[in-house]
């Protein structure tokens, strides 16, 4: 839409408010033309839809119509009059509609690169939504794009005396374009601070885009050049190489920097001072050391560090230090990399970032200077989620090298209090039941229990693993203590049919959700759904994901239904269980798993992790459908069935594809643990993974799988087969983790008769 199209529509809109007082819709009542609309019977493109026939009708809609109808405008192509109806709410409707239209009219217009009317709109809209990042930017754009740099510099100045501190955090998008632009206003007005502004861009900054575009502003006019120095553009050279993914040509530029500056301080010359001060900040030395990575300089890029860092001062000794670690833990030198992440942290002790890079590398070293570690740091930690997934990760050695010894130390320091709240409850669990299982298999006795039945620790272990965790090892821990009567929330559910739906009072935000709904934009629907500032309520995020599954986007009512079952509320209930785990191509999968005889909910199971029963679905490795197959493992499989050409997006030729070789992979493997492995990893690497040690327990052996995305495919299988079962076949879930683990059976018998 052109600026004069938008000018026209906008002032035709001003004049025609409040010109419909009858409640007329094009000839109907507003309910009735919704109706017709969302359900097809009335066609958009079909109405006279001009200036006055849609302010009229417009206004005859309740709060948020104008703003659902302009995705329905333009779905029919009719982008003018979708502008209108946003516009529309823009100026009359309620939030969150009001600020929805806004961003979207925003969108629209960057898209289109119509800086004039995009600049027209948040001139009025800048002042209602002060605080909005996304608008803030949208305008300073358009002020930039424009060149009216004296009315972008007044907005600059006035968001920082509204909204003190908004520009302190270099790593985000809102201060580096804010940058960006003050530095070439600058330049365009040839304002003796434009060097001072570009260089503090280029230093304060980590390299990204807006360093090659200012590169890119300096280069095409030479004269500007002249205000920098032959270090300081080199250094600027560095960083649009690196942001453009050259990292040798970017070292050699900061070489040449480096090079300068040192030539300048060794022959004592005016600027030896400033060319100095000029590359050592916290961003610059963390942009060399991410080169040095980059460009594979693992060694030599240690010894520069090294060697840097006794120039500097605080902190950028500190991120010198830690990029030094980096590179010598990617070099494999683990013992010299804890040594430069410990100085780092000494120098910088409240860095959350370097901290969880050392516990991450200690996790790799000796197990005593392992668990020093652990007792040393990890009760500092602020972020629990990113701690538990390193000391899950951790326990991969440990197991492997049947270091009972060292788990138990770092269990009970975990239990000690280091590390407790939401997101540490799983990996706690974790530990419990590797350490149950050891005292059940092994010879292993605890430090500092008292002599006796080792079965009795087990038991408190295996309870509290079960109190601690609903997913996995909860339902691992369950099956062992309670063999013959355990089910989860889901059986309890298939019988009773679950209590009501909770999740409190409908908000702005359902309204907004649901809105989508009524209009028939399911899509629409689950990306507000994604972009929840606050926590829907349960029976929208049902709602949402029943709507999905309708529309046949199976993929993402399940990650609607998933998102539901991690509300921290969520009180199991049979219609959000029964669209986290959908049973879906009934027909295809029985026949499927009749004629090669594999465990339904297993089977189930599979599809749901391996597909979300989306049946077009290409992963980013190539494969296919519902079963995801390997092109060439389904040609192969296929020859066999005596299968020509078959089309792997065809729900019935995938299923029993898929099934025909799963069904080989139980006869070759030991147990379906073994051959759900290969299914993921590949048959070559689960032998070879077989034939490098002997484990005592199945359990070993899959959580000594050295690939993260392997070991979890397990859980969520088993997690999901225990769902299907007792959701749909009100079968124990002891029952079903016993086909996948049929040594559950004998750990529960050992912890019974010992």
């Amino acid at each position: 839409m052109s600026s004069v199209r938008i000018a026209i529509v906008f002032l035709s809109f001003v004049a025609l408010l409040g010109c419909n007082s009858s409640g007329d819709v094009f000839g109907h009542s507003r309910d009735e033309f919704l109706q017709l609309v969302v359900e097809g019977e009335v066609q958009l493109r079909d109405l006279e839809l001009n200036d006055e026939s849609l302010h009229s009708a417009l206004a005859s809609l309740g709060s948020g119509d104008a703003y659902y109808l302009s995705y329905l405008l333009a779905r029919e192509g009719l982008e003018d009059a979708a502008m209108v109806a946003l516009r529309y709410e823009a100026d009359q409707g309620d939030e969150p509609y009001r600020l929805q239209a806004v961003r979207r009219l925003s969108g629209l217009l960057r898209q289109d690169s119509d800086w004039s009317s995009l600049r027209e709109l948040l001139k009025e809209f800048q002042t209602v939504y002060p605080r909005d990042p996304e608008l803030y930017l949208a305008y300073g754009e358009a002020l930039y794009r424009l060149e009216r740099d004296r009315e972008l510099r007044d907005f600059i100045d006035t968001v920082k005396n509204r909204t003190p501190g908004i520009f302190e955090d270099t790593g985000s998008t809102v201060a580096s374009e804010t940058a960006l632009w003050e530095a070439v206003i600058a330049l365009r007005a040839e304002n003796p601070r434009a060097p001072g502004l570009v260089r503090r861009l280029f230093l304060d900054f980590p390299a990204g885009r807006v360093h090659s575009r200012v590169y890119l502003y300096l280069i095409a006019r030479p004269q500007l050049l002249a205000e920098f120095s032959s270090e300081e553009f080199s250094l600027f050279a560095a960083k649009f190489h690196q942001t453009e993914r050259r990292p040798e040509q970017a070292w050699q530029s900061y070489t040449q920097a480096l090079g300068a500056m040192r030539n300048q301080q060794a022959a004592g010359g005016p600027a030896a001072g400033a060319s100095h001060t000029l590359f050592f900040t916290p961003a610059t030395v963390a942009d060399i050391g991410a080169t040095l990575a980059a460009a594979g300089r693992l060694t030599n890029g240690a010894s520069y560090l090294a060697e840097l860092a006794q120039e500097l001062d605080d902190p950028e000794r500190s991120v010198a230090y830690a990029w030094r670690g980096r590179l010598l833990r990617a070099s494999g030198n683990i013992p010299a990399a804890l040594d430069s992440y410990a100085a780092a942290l000494a120098l910088e002790p409240e860095d959350e970032a370097i901290r969880l890079l050392l516990l991450s590398t200690a996790l790799q070293a000796d197990p005593r200077r392992a668990l020093g570690v652990v007792q040393e740091q990890a009760s500092k930690v602020r972020n629990v989620g990113r701690l538990s997934e390193l000391l899950s990760a951790g326990l991969v050695r440990f197991v492997a090298d049947s270091d009972w010894d060292t788990i138990w130390n770092i269990y009970s320091t975990l239990e000690s209090g280091a590390l407790l709240g939401a997101g540490a409850e799983s990996v706690r669990a974790q530990y419990a039941f590797v350490l149950a299982v050891a005292l059940l298999r092994e010879n292993f006795r605890p430090a500092g229990q008292p002599t006796g039945d080792r079965s009795v620790v087990a038991r408190e272990l295996l309870e509290h693993a079960h109190s601690l965790s609903r997913g996995y090892y909860g339902l691992l821990s369950g099956a062992i203590l309670h063999p013959e009567r355990f089910l989860s929330s889901a059986a309890r559910l298939s019988a009773s049919g679950g209590s009501a739906l909770s999740g409190g009072a409908a908000g702005a935000w359902d309204d907004y959700t649901q809105g989508f709904l009524r209009f028939g934009l399911v899509e629409e629907a689950y990306r507000a759904l994604l972009q929840d500032p606050g926590g829907l309520r349960h029976e929208t995020l049902v709602q949402v994901s029943e709507a999905l599954k309708e529309q046949g986007l199976y993929l993402e009512s399940i990650r609607a239904a998933t998102r539901l079952r991690f509300q921290p509320d969520y009180a199991p209930h049979m219609r959000g269980e029964q669209r986290a785990f959908p049973h879906l191509f009934w027909d295809e999968v029985n026949e499927a798993v009749a004629r090669y005889e594999l465990d339904i909910d297993v089977f189930y199971a599979l599809l749901r992790e391996e597909s979300h029963f989306a049946p077009a679905i290409v992963s980013h490795a190539g494969a296919i459908g519902l079963s995801q197959l390997m092109p060439a493992t389904a040609a192969d499989v296929a020859a066999r069935l005596r299968l020509q050409d078959p089309d792997l997006n065809d729900p019935s030729t995938n299923l029993a594809i898929g099934a025909h070789y799963l069904s080989g992979l139980i006869d070759r493997f030991p147990t379906i643990m073994h051959a759900l492995l290969a299914y993921n990893a590949g048959q070559g690497r689960v032998r070879s993974w077989m034939n490098a040690r002997p484990f005592a327990s199945d359990f070993y052996f899959h959580e000594a799988v050295p690939f993260l995305e392997t070991r979890d495919y397990i859980r969520k299988i088993l997690v999901s087969a225990v769902h299907y079962g007792e959701l749909y076949h009100a079968r124990p879930a002891s029952e079903t983790i016993e086909v996948i683990f049929p040594e559950i059976k004998e750990l529960a018998e050992l912890l019974q008769t010992r």
